[in-house]
């Protein structure tokens, strides 16, 4: 079995969700199954990464090649995105992202992953019935990994659909590590709830009209450990 059979009172989860516009979900994926996704994600091939970055409305994909030409550019593209970031001007981020162009008979486990869970029925419904919306579809997903100097500037999803969600497979994290998921007030001024990255939790929030924008803290040099998720976003 790939998910866990949660008991769940779905009328409270739904006011909480109605109330706060996300809710944070706890091993909703089998032990074993979340444990076979970590190892996979650890060691995946590095070049099936690619370092995404937006820099004054430019987004750029490199695949990361670990030649010096290439890690030359990734590195640059972080400092100007981080530039930005602290300058407080304009929509940046930085972070590694799978990209959806695997063939398509592929069968690697992040397809099956997809396949399996995310596209499955009784995926769909539960998050039909945590957040009372009906006919959803798969807009997106992918996967990302934030590394030392990666970060997301404070923003809303609103333009990919009605739901978001945001399973962290994130192990040994700790708050000082940056990389939390910070939800803040419309004004962009307050920080309403961080939400520190933990293994196996699922974040499912609504991002229509605009609310609840967010964004992920700067992580320092030096922490070795991985921020690995999967986005996705339902419409």
């Amino acid at each position: 079995m790939n998910i866990n059979k949660i008991d769940i009172n779905y009328e409270l989860i739904k006011h909480i969700y109605q109330t706060k516009g996300y809710i944070t979900i706890k091993n909703y994926l089998s032990k074993d199954y979340a444990e076979e996704l970590y190892d996979f994600l650890i060691n995946l091939d590095p070049t099936w990464w690619y370092h995404s970055s937006i820099v004054d409305d430019d987004r750029v994909d490199i695949r990361n090649f670990s030649d010096i030409t290439t890690q030359k550019k990734i590195k640059s593209r972080r400092e100007d995105a981080l530039k930005s970031f602290s300058e407080a001007k304009n929509f940046s981020y930085s972070f590694y992202r799978t990209i959806n162009n695997h063939y398509e008979t592929c069968n690697c486990f992040l397809c099956k992953f997809t396949e399996k869970i995310i596209k499955n029925k009784v995926f769909l419904s539960f998050i039909e019935k945590v957040t009372d919306e009906s006919n959803l579809k798969l807009e997106t997903s992918f996967f990302t990994e934030y590394k030392s100097g990666d970060f997301l500037y404070p923003h809303t999803d609103s333009p990919n659909g009605k739901v978001a969600i945001v399973l962290h497979m994130t192990k040994n994290w700790k708050p000082w590590f940056g990389g939390n998921l910070c939800i803040i007030d419309k004004t962009y001024s307050k920080v309403r709830e961080t939400l520190v990255p933990q293994f196996n939790c699922m974040t499912v929030m609504k991002i229509v009209e605009k609310i609840n924008p967010h964004f992920v803290e700067y992580i320092p040099q030096n922490v070795k450990e991985h921020r690995f998720a999967m986005v996705c976003w339902f419409n």
